[in-house]
């Protein structure tokens, strides 16, 4: 049932000529596998913002199409564009908007003039443009021409095809990408960008030319009453190359757009004609602010949607910005920041989170983690889309779940994140699942990740599947240690190993049992465990970053040594989860030892050399010492215990298998349990 606290957020909304069921609303994301050779809509995509849609959102924006696939010309598939076959285009979209109106749900089609300077260079497949000549984000020795006055034209007259296009698929609206990101025509209404001298640069009214251009053609094609939003960064919080402005920076560091500039921009676009204004801060350069890590503070966006509402007073705002607490987005309502949520990437970890607010069922929706790990960087390393909590979005049909036809006994060894998957699965489909867990309570890995504040949706995760065990009445038996007895006593006709791994205690490092070594694990469960203030943490991880930087936010001085040049560890990370943490160790005074290797903890501190030069020793001073060197897999039950059992199936997995993340762990256990 409803909590009537948050009936707000179920009142309809109107978007120009169209009212839209609810204030919620899908962001457009780039979604890697639902799209052809042709750069249209595959039976992916229709099951995927289908599945968003039956999850009650009210307003679903497809990522971006392409307007123009001749001047910048990308690889096919990938992103999706319009340019390559108009008829082609309309059948297949079609196919998504009648599924997403058999649920009642509105959609956007998200029209884009293109990318420009934000994306790689092994993107282009002719030269590359921006509004003036630019270096790559990138790569900066890699230079983007200006777009000529007839180019400009070119695109924006595709907009208008575009459009209608849209119109003819049945979509109930369209999106223009946007002035939003640092993309093509953010560079155009940025000065820093646009150095032109013709009618596209120099005023902020030339500079917006291009977007309110496109805007007229659009409305010209398809009519007044089809409406027509904008993606709309309100600030840019860019202070250089590749260079953001964090919380509690001084804003007068933006070199891009200002606070003041953009509430004029909002304004004059509103004047324009858009219809309602999608928003969110940041750009290419301080990309972090366009796809929020853990490291903000949810509803960081909430002071720009104030300021911009004191100035944009007839169409409605719509506000991202990791606004998936309903108690937060019904403030950010009563508060006049906003008058629809924009949810992304929490549609992904979970597409029924609508339905489960509707529903007063808070506690059961699935927490996105803000980690970028299957959205950003599962692509950026050649694979599709997904989620690390969520192997099945987008791939809804391929990864559906199907009762089992012969109901099986199945134990499952071990209570992180892949065991606990896999027991859930199993269960759901039908099995007769026990989970073992040799401590006294279940969480592995999850229990120190979730300790900092910003990792406080690894929290959220734990108590999810805590949750899901009763949701699922999974029997859990706590404190028991798995021997081969355990298991044949239980008849079981399949057996998971899931025992996770250990982190790395290097033999070879001379001092590395003194009192004031100490693993990182336990000192996030202990911190008290700290002698001193000033904290060699070694491993540049994830782990070790993140330690360090939690350390650091308490007063601590911290010093980083990695032996990599870059920081990061051997599982990726996104560089733009990466570009914050390293902007934030700079901000906390964080002293980073890059190309350094230990040799030896000391009276003093520890003995490090250079990773090229091994005689080159010499001592830095410390009180403690951290060790986040990685982590060794737990495969002892395994490899005692698996040859010796009679069971038909038998799986060892997650980082008990191979370390890993929670991708790997999360996408294991849902593989195994789909599928015994």
């Amino acid at each position: 049932m409803l909590n009537p606290k948050h009936a707000v957020l179920f009142e309809p909304i109107k978007i120009g000529s169209i009212t839209v069921k609810n204030r919620y609303s899908l962001g457009a994301m780039t979604i890697i596998g639902i799209t052809d050779e042709y750069g249209c809509y595959n039976q992916r995509a229709v099951n995927y913002y289908g599945s968003i849609a039956r999850g009650g959102t009210g307003l679903i924006v497809t990522g971006a199409h392409k307007v123009d696939n001749r001047i910048e010309k990308f690889p096919l598939p990938g992103f999706a564009t319009c340019d390559v076959d108009h008829k082609r285009w309309v059948v297949n979209s079609r196919r998504v908007v009648e599924q997403v109106h058999a649920f009642d749900a509105k959609i956007f089609a998200q029209i884009s003039a293109g990318f420009g300077r934000g994306v790689p260079p092994s993107l282009f497949l002719n030269q590359a443009i921006s509004a003036s000549e630019n270096p790559n984000l990138h790569d900066p020795s890699f230079q983007h021409r200006g777009l000529s006055t007839a180019e400009i034209r070119e695109i924006v007259q595709k907009f208008g095809i575009a459009a209608k296009l849209a119109q003819r698929a049945g979509y109930d609206g369209v999106e223009v990408h946007a002035i939003h990101e640092g993309f093509l025509l953010d560079q155009f209404a940025v000065a820093h960008w646009n150095r032109r001298n013709d009618q596209y640069g120099g005023s902020l009214e030339n500079r917006l030319r291009f977007a309110t251009e496109a805007l007229d053609v659009i409305k010209k094609s398809c009519g007044n009453d089809f409406p027509v939003t904008m993606r709309f960064s309100v600030t840019t919080r860019m202070r250089g190359h590749a260079q953001g402005i964090l919380p509690g920076q001084d804003p007068s560091l933006e070199i891009g757009r200002t606070l003041e500039e953009g509430l004029e921009v909002g304004k004059m676009l509103e004047d324009a004609g858009y219809d309602a204004l999608n928003i969110d801060a940041g750009n290419t350069d301080a990309h972090y602010w366009n796809h929020p890590p853990n490291y903000f503070e949810p509803g960081m966006y909430r002071p720009f949607g104030k300021a911009l509402k004191e100035v944009v007073k007839k169409i409605p705002i719509l506000m991202a910005g990791r606004m998936d607490d309903p108690e937060l987005a019904v403030k950010a309502i009563e508060d006049g920041e906003t008058e629809g949520i924009t949810l992304a990437r929490p549609l992904l970890a979970d597409p029924d989170i609508v339905n489960k607010i509707r529903r007063g069922r808070c506690e059961s929706i699935r927490p996105c983690l803000s980690c970028h790990t299957g959205c950003l960087t599962h692509p950026g390393i050649g694979g599709e889309t997904t989620c690390s909590v969520n192997p099945a979005i987008a791939r809804e049909a391929e990864m559906a779940l199907t009762p089992t036809m012969r109901k099986k006994k199945v134990v499952v060894v071990g209570g992180g994140p892949a065991g606990m998957e896999a027991a859930r699965v199993a269960s759901m489909r039908g099995h007769d699942v026990v989970l073992f867990e040799k401590r006294d309570k279940l969480g592995g890995a999850l229990i120190p990740a979730g300790v900092p504040w910003f990792k406080q949706d690894d929290g959220k995760l734990l108590d999810w599947y805590l949750g899901e065990m009763e949701r699922n009445k999974i029997e859990v038996r706590l404190n028991t240690e798995v021997k081969k007895a355990i298991i044949d006593a239980e008849d079981a006709d399949s057996v998971v190993f899931a025992t996770g791994a250990s982190p790395n205690e290097p033999s070879w490092l001379e001092g590395g049992d003194r009192p004031n070594v100490h693993l990182a694990e336990d000192v996030l469960m202990q911190p008290d465990i700290l002698k001193g203030d000033t904290i060699a943490v070694i491993g540049a991880g994830l782990l070790g970053i993140e330690t360090a930087l939690w350390l650091a936010q308490k007063g601590k001085n911290i010093i980083l040594v990695e032996a990599a040049e870059h920081g990061g560890g051997s599982q990726p990370v996104v560089y733009i989860n990466l570009q914050m943490l390293r902007e934030l160790g700079d901000f906390h005074g964080i002293e980073r030892r890059t190309k350094t290797k230990i040799k030896a903890v000391t009276d003093r501190g520890i003995l490090v050399y250079p990773s090229d030069d091994k005689a080159a020793t010499f001592e830095i001073d410390c009180d403690s010492v951290i060790l986040a060197l990685g982590y060794v897999s737990n495969k002892t039950p395994f490899d005692a215990i698996a040859n010796g059992l009679d069971v038909e199936d038998i799986f060892n997995i997650g980082d008990s298998r191979n370390p890993g993340n929670y991708l790997t762990a999360i996408f294991e256990g849902y593989e195994i349990g789909r599928t015994l």
